[in-house]
């Protein structure tokens, strides 16, 4: 038997579908019909990529929607005599032992005799190319039926050699006729004379161990057949079936199913409107340096989305999507349509000339709870996109690498009409840069315009023109009364910023944040500035509700953020701030920053003549405690409102003694100031008529107490932090009356006291003077020398004595020592609180927001001591890291504390609720910590 096949021009389509991408990776998904009993069914589905061949005049072979078995899509087979229409796959990989069934789904159109559909193998075995067709031409009416062609009736196949380059090399033989030699019988294995009507086994035993190229559905017409020819659907080989449209399996899939996408090319813009998992080829794989074939989903209209997604719970995983052009409103290559828990991961985004990801709103439906992670972002150069925006809540944008945008990331609201604001997102541990060929300008790394609670941590931002985080509040949301629009209590921490004009930009109305540990290095204009990037009066007309005060510009300033622990080193300045109030910088190091020029910064102007921190005229209340300003080009802070003198004490400058008149301008009070690098000695400067002089009026701190009791002596060591006198004041009652002293100035220091009564209790006070006259003293002891021949004992960092065994105590002797030790727990936990740095003896004065002083650095000691009253777990502030400066984190754990406490602290005051004001009855308690 001799057949002709010929070969035109392949196509390839796009068709998105179920589950499995080769034998070896198939995926079951389980579906669930109401109909009578319940019962869980299997159904393998792939998408892989279908070519289309023709040959002979008036061939055709084309998708249409017009007719489908499932799905959205189908192919249309037409075959008119002397021609060939064919749909087929190489997605399958393995054997033809491999396989244990194939069939597909058809319908006629129209029907002709010997012109239905049949099914083919291609196959490679030794170098040798086959085609094993089935003799069996399906008939049918007008209704959807199954092929099988494994079982099916008189379903024997016939085998034909192939030219391997006219067969199977499609894209360099476009133009060439599938013209073949029919194989001889010496060719297959020897099953008898002849190579035609075989069974499916009699094939398997033939060509066993034959590769399996592809499998096709073919009709053909000989000189005087057809026309005809077949809508051809749902191609199964091993119960798994195939798709050649992503849309086409997403539109049979059932809610909660698995869609396995073949490497290919998918021209499709999709809708994913049910929860579904697509995987691409690389579902799985970080996007980040990874090779190899891809899912590619190019936009077959490129003036709308790629993907979009309008169900909740949707994973898009491992495809590369491309193919968006820059038109259209709110519009993206992946865009969720105000749902909540998709996920988008491991894909590559590339070559889309609007937004890559948006994460957007619907009326009053925004899009939360969403998963962005581990995908590759590139901006196509010079043309005005971003890379991922978020008009939504409790979103995770992570690990992320973003190239070659306008914008990189987002946090945004469109307009005042806004019901919500986008709070609690988080952004953290992506890499944001201008990639290979980038020449364009890369405005914006990460722009929050609004929102709370947003937390930007760990990413690395490199080389971003105009600002690697910036916070602004959008001019759109000036007449917001939904919400406050102004971005407030956000977290920036443990960022990486290099290059580029500014590292952190906190611009209109942004307000109470925190920045913290990050890394800011090489930027032009500085590393962290605060201003208003217009002026006020643009708001002209704007209904501002949330704020008491009729003032544009008090609405608009920079006001109350914690600037703490971050390096800003090598930038312009290194933090300049204009209408900035009440914010704090706290430990931070700020070096070597070496512009003293105006600001001149896309609408932000202002003077700035101080490289290090600079306060303009219009900024007041702030403060600067714990820093390393050193090295900076003229001033290394200056406070230009001369209404008020900031608070700039507590910094290490450079130097023990700095000149101050060249490093810090008027209006700034620097006394005390650290006098070494390692920021544990301070100092202060008093003026006298020969001029001024540096005086340390720091003392010893003690610790490391062991005390060691005989029946009449005991001797007392400890350790201070400078060179100092020992000395111990001591007697039977706290008013002491005795006192041992030495001369020597040590740090190891240890006193014996003698001629001490037998059985009797002594109180002590250790006390250590340094040289310039400071003197440290640990609160009051106590020790019980032993009875005569009774042997001596060592006692480790204070109190105790030798007791009657418990059953030999009478019932008052009990209460005494009931008594003693709990007044010996009030000494412990005193003494705890010196060990961990606390240097007061008392509460004696009230204490409140703004305050700094040894008596805030006890009262955060106390508060961490519980879980519950804890400033912070981690970072400054926690046990450990506690300051002397009384900020709104102090205030937080004290209202805590006194509720807390609250029938001993507001009860007697008659408040129910913690004010954060250290008051008398606050003190009271406060003291009891203190062995009061």
């Amino acid at each position: 038997m001799n057949k002709i096949f010929h070969n035109e021009t392949l196509k390839s389509f796009t068709k998105k579908s179920l589950f499995v991408l080769t034998a070896t990776l198939i995926v079951s998904s389980f579906f669930v019909f109401n109909a009578g009993k319940v019962e869980a069914q299997v159904s393998n589905t792939l998408v892989a990529p279908f070519e289309t061949q023709t040959f002979g005049t008036g061939a055709t072979a084309e998708w249409t929607n017009v007719d489908k078995h499932t799905g959205s899509y189908s192919v249309k087979l037409y075959s008119p005599a002397n021609s060939y229409a064919s749909v087929g796959t190489r997605a399958y990989v393995g054997t033809i032992n491999d396989i244990t069934s194939l069939s597909f789904w058809y319908k006629h159109s129209p029907y002709a005799a010997w012109v239905g559909p049949k099914m083919s193998l291609f196959l490679e075995k030794g170098g040798h190319y086959y085609r094993a067709s089935t003799n069996c031409v399906v008939r049918s009416d007008t209704v959807w039926k199954k092929a099988d062609a494994i079982n099916g009736k008189d379903n024997d196949f016939y085998v034909n050699e192939e030219n391997k380059n006219q067969i199977l090399d499609y894209e360099e033989n476009k133009d060439q006729i599938w013209n073949y030699v029919e194989t001889q019988s010496d060719f297959i294995t020897n099953i008898g004379t002849t190579v035609d009507n075989l069974t499916f086994n009699d094939l398997k035993i033939a060509l066993t161990g034959a590769n399996v190229k592809a499998v096709v559905v073919y009709v053909s017409a000989a000189s005087k057949e057809g026309p005809g020819g077949a809508y051809i659907d749902d191609i199964e080989i091993n119960g798994t079936t195939y798709y050649g449209k992503i849309q086409d399996a997403i539109d049979a899939a059932t809610t909660g199913d698995t869609i396995n996408v073949a490497a290919g090319m998918y021209n499709e813009n999709l809708i994913v409107n049910k929860s579904l998992t697509l995987n691409g080829a690389k579902h799985g794989v970080t996007a980040v340096g990874r090779t190899g074939a891809e899912s590619i989903i190019r936009a077959a209209n490129s003036s709308v989305y790629v993907v979009k997604i309008t169900a909740d719970k949707v994973t898009l995983d491992g495809f590369t999507i491309t193919g968006m052009a820059n038109n259209g409103t709110n519009q993206a290559a992946v865009i969720t349509w105000g749902v909540d828990s998709c996920t988008i991961t491991n894909n590559i985004l590339t070559n889309n000339y609007k937004d890559a990801i948006n994460l957007f709103s619907v009326g009053t439906a925004y899009s939360d709870y969403n998963t962005v992670s581990n995908n590759v972002i590139n901006g196509p150069n010079g043309v005005e996109t971003f890379g991922i925006k978020i008009k939504g809540s409790h979103n995770t944008i992570s690990g992320n690498h973003i190239y070659n945008t306008d914008t990189s990331i987002q946090i945004w609201s469109g307009d005042a009409s806004e019901t919500v604001s986008p709070d609690y997102n988080t952004i953290s541990g992506n890499t944001i840069a201008q990639g290979i060929g980038g020449t364009a300008a890369h405005k914006w790394g990460i722009d929050i315009r609004t929102g709370h609670n947003n937390t930007v941590t760990g990413n690395t931002i490199t080389g971003v023109e105009w600002a690697a985080i910036n916070l602004y509040t959008s001019d759109k949301m000036a007449s917001e009364t939904g919400f406050d629009p102004r971005p407030a209590n956000v977290t920036i921490s443990n960022n990486t910023i290099s290059g580029g004009e500014v590292g952190i930009a906190l611009m209109e109305g942004a307000r109470n944040n925190t920045i913290s540990g990050n890394t800011i290095k090489e930027t032009s204009v500085a590393g962290i500035l605060g201003s208003l990037s217009r002026w006020p009066s643009n708001w002209s007309g704007k209904t501002l509700t949330y704020t008491n005060d009729t003032s544009y510009l008090n609405y608009l300033q920079i006001v109350g953020n914690t600037i703490k622990g971050n390096t800003i080193s090598n930038c312009g300045h290194g933090i300049a701030m204009a209408y900035a109030d009440n914010n704090i910088l706290i430990e931070n190091t700020i070096q070597n920053n070496k512009s003293t020029v105006a600001i001149d910064w896309h609408g932000v102007s202002f003077t700035a003549d101080a490289a290090g921190v600079y306060f303009d005229a219009n900024s007041s209340g702030n403060v600067a405690n714990y820093n390393k300003i050193t090295n900076n080009t003229g001033y290394s802070l200056k406070n230009a409102n001369t209404a008020y003198n900031l608070d700039a004490t507590k910094n290490w400058w450079g130097s023990a003694k700095p000149d101050f008149d060249t490093i810090v301008s008027n209006n700034v009070n620097y006394s005390p100031w650290y006098t070494n690098q390692e920021m544990t000695s301070l100092t202060a400067v008093i003026e006298e008529e020969s001029g001024d002089d540096w005086v340390d009026f720091t003392a010893p701190s003690i610790s490391d107490i062991t005390l060691t009791v005989g029946d009449t002596n005991a001797t007392i060591s400890w350790k201070t932090d400078e060179t100092s006198l020992s000395w111990i004041v001591y007697g039977t009652t706290n008013a002491y009356g005795l006192e041992k002293k030495t001369t020597s100035y040590v740090t190891s220091h240890s006193l014996t006291l003698s001629n001490l009564s037998p059985g009797t209790t002594y109180h002590y006070q250790i006390k250590s003077k340094d040289s310039a006259g400071n003197i440290g003293s640990y609160t009051d002891k106590t020790f019980t020398t032993l009875a005569l021949n009774e042997k001596p004992k060592e006692i480790v960092k204070g109190g105790g004595g030798v007791i009657k065994p418990i059953n030999q105590m009478t019932v008052e002797e009990l209460k005494a020592e009931i008594a003693r030790i709990m007044a010996l727990i009030k000494q412990l936990q005193a003494e705890l609180l010196k060990l961990k740095g606390c240097t007061i003896t008392s509460f004696d004065r009230n204490l409140k927001l703004g305050m700094t002083s040894d008596d805030v650095k006890c009262l955060q000691i106390i508060l961490n001591f519980a879980p519950d009253t804890q400033l912070t777990a981690f970072g400054v502030g926690s046990s450990g890291q506690e300051t002397t400066y009384f900020g709104p984190l102090t205030k937080t754990a004290v209202i805590k504390f006194q509720e807390k406490y609250a029938s001993e602290i507001l009860a007697p005051v008659d408040l129910t609720a913690g004010t954060g004001f250290v008051g008398s009855t606050t003190r009271a308690k406060l003291n009891t910590f203190l062995g009061k």
